[in-house]
């Protein structure tokens, strides 16, 4: 039975992981869920919420004793460092970082996730540590909640994708956890490097599509700068240490026009359905 500790479970993907642990056999429980104050959370006979901090030195190694896997879904102001320095003290078996969501070594040139980057060198230069990144492509949700995320002004209903026949993935929340889920009860040797879950591939032109007849309207496509002044925009912005929410979402959608969006979808073997765009209600 594998033994599971979650730090950052505050963050999106925190529910939909506990609650396919929680409900996934070859699991022992309690799975154990770092937080920064567990008086705030009720534990229950799958679940039990334990007081820790990577800022705390010792405080994780003591938590990781004894734990076979440990998911990392905190967010890139956490200390990363400090949890991948307990998972190593501890012993761990199995670690998955905070990674979720597309091969960024396709963009060598760029540098907005290097953080990302440097972690996952970091982890599996430890000998011994099995190592998961994960990759989903576009959370789900995100391009059904927040369609400016994917470049349509829900207002106006005008999108202006620089390439609007780009493909890319989106995975729901629930399918990447029930598919982490089935991987991570397996015996160490049969879990994979990298994890790749595709619930959809749509180009933007397909997503507007989606969008226009779950909303019931028209969706315009309006013309957009070209690639060489986006990749030109990007490349400003990291020479003028610009990384704020407009600069990393024209990083993203510069990756997706030039189709490096995708995730093959090799893990989806995991899971008998995945919920799509054209299932979801938007």
């Amino acid at each position: 039975m594998t033994t599971v500790a979650l730090v950052g479970a505050n963050g999106v993907l925190g529910t939909p992981l506990i609650n396919a642990l929680s409900a996934a056999p070859g699991y022992k429980y309690p799975i154990i869920v770092v937080t920064r104050d567990a008086s705030k959370s009720k534990n229950t006979d799958k679940v039990k919420y334990v007081q820790g901090s990577a800022d705390e030195k010792g405080s994780l190694e003591a938590i990781f004793k004894g734990v076979d896997v440990v998911l990392n879904i905190s967010s890139v102001k956490a200390n990363w460092t400090g949890i991948l320095d307990a998972v190593k003290a501890a012993g761990v078996k199995v670690y998955v970082p905070s990674e979720f969501g597309v091969d960024y070594t396709q963009f060598p040139d760029f540098h907005f996730l290097d953080l990302k980057k440097n972690h996952l060198e970091a982890a599996r230069a430890v000998k011994g540590l099995k190592v998961v990144a994960v990759q989903n492509g576009v959370f789900g949700e995100f391009a059904v909640k927040y369609p400016s995320f994917l470049r349509l002004d829900p207002k106006t209903n005008k999108a202006n994708p620089i390439n609007p026949d780009a493909k890319w993935s989106a995975t729901f929340l629930d399918d990447i956890a029930a598919a982490l889920a089935v991987v991570l009860s397996k015996p160490v040797n049969e879990i994979p490097d990298v994890l790749e879950l595709s619930g959809s591939e749509v180009t933007f032109r397909e997503y507007y599509e989606i969008y226009g007849k779950k909303k019931g309207v028209k969706v315009e496509i309006v013309p957009a700068e070209s690639i060489a002044e986006a990749r030109a925009t990007v490349k400003k912005n990291e020479e003028t240490h610009n990384y704020d929410d407009a600069a990393f979402g024209l990083y993203l959608h510069l990756l997706q026009a030039e189709n490096k969006g995708q995730v093959n979808g090799s893990g989806n073997k995991y899971l008998k359905k995945f919920k799509t765009l054209e299932d979801a209600v938007f």
